[in-house]
């Protein structure tokens, strides 16, 4: 609380320590292009942090993905 401004949300701890406690970050996007006159729905991910260290931007830390849906047999 705040006589000033009443009641306020404040982060607990700044971006620099957030950064430091993250050991890993994916980044998740998602891009169409047009195939046989048709749009199709591509998904990515890519590797910007391994073990605490950024990685560089370049292609070879993203991919492609598919979401599919999985039917399990019950015997």
């Amino acid at each position: 609380m705040q006589a000033e401004r009443g009641a306020t949300l404040v982060p607990a701890i700044n971006a620099t320590v957030w950064e430091q406690g993250v050991s890993a970050r994916l980044v998740l996007f998602r891009d169409w292009i047009q195939h046989s006159s048709k749009l199709q729905s591509l998904r990515f991910v890519g590797i910007q942090k391994v073990n605490g260290k950024a990685r560089d931007t370049r292609s070879d830390s993203v991919y492609v993905f598919d979401i599919t849906s999985v039917c399990l047999g019950v015997s």
